[in-house]
């Protein structure tokens, strides 16, 4: 469980930091970015985004609807930060296997 742990924190980072750090480019007036390619990223990072969360969750034996609706909960500002901290704190069921 440990590996889809770390494969999760750093797909969540590579999602995450490139928008962060277009907009401040932007902002500074650094980097000129047409409307239509900023809509595309956000579309991609958002689309990533869930798909990432619902993976995680069902890695982690959440029921489906909880990992259905916390991945399209990402589309909610602040979310993505939100559900980072409700898949990092849950607790892992483990099977009888794996005991």
């Amino acid at each position: 469980m440990k590996t889809n742990k770390k494969t999760y924190i750093i797909w969540f980072v590579v999602l995450i930091v490139p928008p962060i750090l277009v907009r401040i480019g932007v902002m500074s007036g650094n980097i000129l970015l047409s409307e239509e390619l900023s809509q595309l990223l956000t579309i991609i990072t958002k689309i990533g985004l869930i798909a990432l969360t619902i993976w995680y969750a069902l890695k982690l034996k959440m029921k489906t609807a909880v990992s259905w609706g916390l991945g399209l909960s990402t589309l909610v500002p602040f979310m993505p930060w939100v559900s980072l901290i409700i898949l990092l704190n849950s607790k892992v069921k483990m099977d009888d296997k794996e005991k």
